[in-house]
């Protein structure tokens, strides 16, 4: 319900929530809220109306889901041992649960946080880890998609911004208060899905490392 209310409000954040059979939502790059229901339950709900809602029926089916690969590593006992085992050196996690600037968190992991990170990430999230990252103020990475972090990065959960446009200039992020970057592209290398608690994975995300 969160991630719905997040959609409409125009925060985003971009995802798709689906029951097989039942129901499907997506958020559409328009500002749109799009549901799909079987024609029952879209009978039962017709005729709602709200001041604060503006509802559009119509007969359609889901656009199909145009992805060649998704993310098949889970992030499991095996996972979190590897992510501890580098955690000496400096070592970012970037928790996802949806697209958007409001579909993510930050962590600096350690080898004395990683377990109790590994217990606060939500089932069904993308993990992606970057160990020794660069993270100096380019000019040459404002063009392109980046995450902007405050100094000190310390252990835990990190204050960060995103910036899914890039930026006119460097002033934009340091005005912020804001003295590392990291760009997107750096996220693809290193990822692994949260699987549910009975161990699997339902989490579909889209892999977008070079085939």
């Amino acid at each position: 319900m969160d991630l719905v209310e997040g959609m409409a409000a125009g925060y985003g954040p971009y995802c798709r929530l689906s029951r097989t059979g039942r129901l499907r939502v997506e958020s559409g790059w328009d500002g749109a809220v799009h549901f799909y229901v079987p024609s029952k339950i879209a009978n039962e709900i017709v005729g709602l109306r709200s001041g604060n809602l503006s509802l559009e029926w119509r007969i359609a089916a889901p656009e199909p889901a145009d992805v060649s690969r998704f993310v098949e590593a889970a992030a499991d006992d095996d996972f979190w041992k590897a992510v501890t085992a580098v955690a000496r050196r400096v070592t970012l996690l970037c928790e996802r649960w949806a697209y958007g600037a409001y579909g993510c968190r930050w962590f600096r992991i350690t080898p004395d946080n990683a377990a109790e990170v590994a217990q606060a990430v939500r089932p069904r999230s993308l993990l992606c880890v970057v160990t020794d990252p660069d993270l100096r103020l380019e000019p040459a990475l404002l063009d392109g998609d980046f995450t902007a972090f405050k100094d000190p990065l310390t252990s835990g959960e990190l204050a960060y911004c995103a910036y899914p446009d890039g930026a006119a200039d460097l002033a934009e992020v340091t005005d912020g208060g804001f003295s590392f970057m990291l760009k997107d592209s750096a996220l693809v290398k290193w990822c692994a899905v949260v699987p549910d608690p009975d161990g699997v994975v339902r989490g579909q995300w889209e892999d977008f490392r070079e085939m």
